[in-house]
């Protein structure tokens, strides 16, 4: 782990804040540029010693039929800017077959991530899922080294990456985790650690685990997939009210039981499952601002196309 951050005195971030004014004033911009006010809004900059710093990786849940594509979400919750992260994921190999790292979070037009580099790994020469030595990912991501702005922001969950599998045909009904555990290699690289870096400050889960928290995935495995459903009827109990809002925070936020129906908290029909979602239900219910999109009045099939399924009834 480094404490860069926690060394530093006010002197020498007064110089770091300096040496961006200047490197911006070369680039033609002003002593206001959005870069330093990114830079020196951050209590990093401003507190010596700096205060603790945290953040929540996430990969989220799924499911498909043997031989059917599913995506896991990651996502990022800090509490101040994240400059940097990098991530080994591991999965079963006999059970899933990784396709891709998708980029969720996007660089401003015109501009990109300082550094970004990912692969997988889908050899199953050695039986059982011993760890990442076979059916891996990894990713290795420097968003800012160059003041130009792009972090990920403090106090907002941010959908970073999908991870893309396939579940390989033959499979029978199951749940298989896919986990942080360090040690990816992609090729030319040195071992991965999954690891986020804020304002100076880096660690690793295994070091600091109040600090650096990982919640892992979970792709279930269903015989067929569970074609209809009922928007935003998220519990199954046949009606839409508040208690399937609360259902999706507790589910998003690591306090409640997991979604049985993804398809089903989907209330805004944008493919994925998040704030937006209770939040379209609370407004349909107490404000009449929002519409459900169907299936909504009966249960029905999902008319818009998306990775999202529903497991059957336990």
């Amino acid at each position: 782990m480094n404490r860069a951050c926690s060394g530093f005195r006010s002197s020498t971030l007064a110089s770091l804040a300096t040496a961006a004014v200047l490197v911006l004033v070369v680039r033609g911009a002003t002593a206001l540029d959005p870069c330093v006010a990114v830079y020196l809004e951050d209590t990093c900059a401003r507190e010596d010693p700096p205060p603790p710093m945290h953040a929540v990786f996430r990969l989220g849940e799924a499911a498909a039929a043997p031989g059917g594509e599913v995506s896991i979400p990651f996502t990022v919750e800090p509490d101040h800017h994240v400059h940097s992260y990098s991530i080994s994921v591991d999965f079963d190999e006999e059970v899933l077959e990784a396709l891709a790292l998708e980029r969720v979070f996007l660089p401003p037009e015109g501009q990109r991530f300082s550094f970004e580099r990912y692969g997988f790994d889908n050899e199953s020469a050695v039986p059982g899922n011993a760890g990442v030595d076979e059916g891996f990912l990894g990713a290795l991501v420097a968003f800012d080294l160059d003041f130009s702005c792009i972090t990920l922001r403090p106090d907002v969950v941010t959908h970073v990456l999908d991870l893309k599998f396939r579940v390989r045909p033959g499979v029978g009904e199951t749940t298989t985790r896919v986990r942080f555990l360090d040690g990816a290699r992609l090729p030319r690289s040195q071992p991965i650690f999954t690891t986020v870096g804020m304002c100076g400050w880096s660690g690793t889960a295994t070091d600091e685990p109040d600090r650096l928290m990982l919640v892992d995935g979970l792709i279930a495995v269903v015989p067929d997939e569970v074609t209809e459903f009922l928007r935003a009827d998220v519990n199954g109990d046949g009606e839409t009210n508040i208690s399937d809002a609360i259902h999706v925070l507790g589910h998003l936020f690591g306090s409640g039981p997991p979604v049985r129906c993804p398809d089903a908290a989907d209330a805004n029909d944008d493919g994925k499952v998040d704030i937006s979602d209770p939040v379209t239900t609370l407004n349909y219910l107490f404000l009449g601002t929002a519409v459900i999109p169907p299936p909504f009045e009966a249960p029905g099939v999902d008319p818009t196309p998306d990775d999202l399924r529903c497991l059957p009834e336990s």
